[in-house]
């Protein structure tokens, strides 16, 4: 998932899919932040916290492993 897709999804609160190969596919019901981490090097690294179905738990993961869920 790009930059825009991204926070088009934070807005709109719309479900997400993580497609990882050490997680598997994960479902969470929509994206609560993206944060933007700067290394040593001045390289900015974005990530994005996805909360889980049960609003209990948020997993922090990185955007290019997401997906719109659109319910498939």
């Amino acid at each position: 998932m790009d930059n825009i897709d991204l926070k088009n999804v934070l807005i709109t609160k719309q479900p997400v899919i993580l497609n990882d190969q050490n997680f598997g596919r994960i479902k969470f019901s929509k994206v609560t932040a993206i944060i933007y981490r700067s290394d040593e090097k001045g390289k900015i690294n974005i990530s994005a916290e996805c909360l889980d179905y049960s609003g209990k738990s948020c997993m922090i993961v990185n955007p290019k492993y997401l997906e719109i869920d659109d319910g498939k």
